[in-house]
């Protein structure tokens, strides 16, 4: 339990210390610096009421005072152990931190995992497409080979196809020439033509004995 009559005494020597140290101006000063009304404080002061819990807190959230102490606790410090406090908020702080770096850390894992997974599906995929490129440009050789193969055949059968009408050209003016020749040798041997000695024949008188 607190001391009640203790509660007013220390919001009394928290006031006191406030007009020494921080010039407030008494009770008015206090009400402009913190919003508690003038009455609320002349009334505490007065012992006529006790500090509220609410009113106390202004106090201690103001101006850093023990609220345990403001309380009346018996054995509190007047003041909050601000280092301590803002070692321990620095902690709990930290730790957030911490926890928060760990989720994140944990996500960019998972992401840098599945970001592999990818990358070695795509890495089998150009393995794979090379795989059908080097299938493919074998074929694409051979095809090629076949071909190169093919027009070598094809240049031989025109050499030969030539060469054959070389000498079939060749041929038809030998006969031509034979043809020429024997045409020029029936000329001289035989300049009359055919049926001239028959017709001489028929003019001729063959005397007979009765004559």
């Amino acid at each position: 339990m607190y001391n009640m009559n203790i509660k007013n005494e220390n919001f009394a020597s928290a006031l006191d210390w406030l007009v020494q140290n921080k010039g407030i101006d008494g009770q008015k000063g206090l009400a402009e610096a913190t919003g508690i009304s003038a009455n609320t404080i002349s009334r505490i002061m007065t012992g006529k009421v006790q500090p509220s819990d609410a009113t106390l807190r202004v106090l201690a959230d103001k101006f850093d005072f023990n609220m345990e102490w403001l309380r009346g606790r018996p054995g509190q410090p007047m003041f909050v152990d601000k280092n301590h406090h803002e070692c321990a908020n620095t902690h709990e702080s930290t730790s957030a931190d911490i926890d928060f770096y760990h989720k994140a850390l944990d996500n960019y894992s998972k992401m840098v995992a599945d970001l592999r997974k990818d990358i070695e599906y795509y890495q089998q995929l150009v393995l794979d497409k090379d795989s059908t490129l080097m299938e493919n440009n074998e074929q694409v050789i051979s095809m090629r080979s076949q071909v190169v193969k093919l027009e070598t055949e094809l240049e031989h059968i025109k050499t030969t196809l030539a060469a054959v009408r070389k000498n079939y050209d060749q041929q038809v003016e030998t006969i031509k020439l034979l043809q020429a020749a024997l045409a020029q040798y029936k000329s001289d041997k035989f300049p009359y033509s055919t049926g001239v000695a028959d017709g001489n024949n028929e003019h001729v008188h063959i005397a007979t004995d009765g004559e």
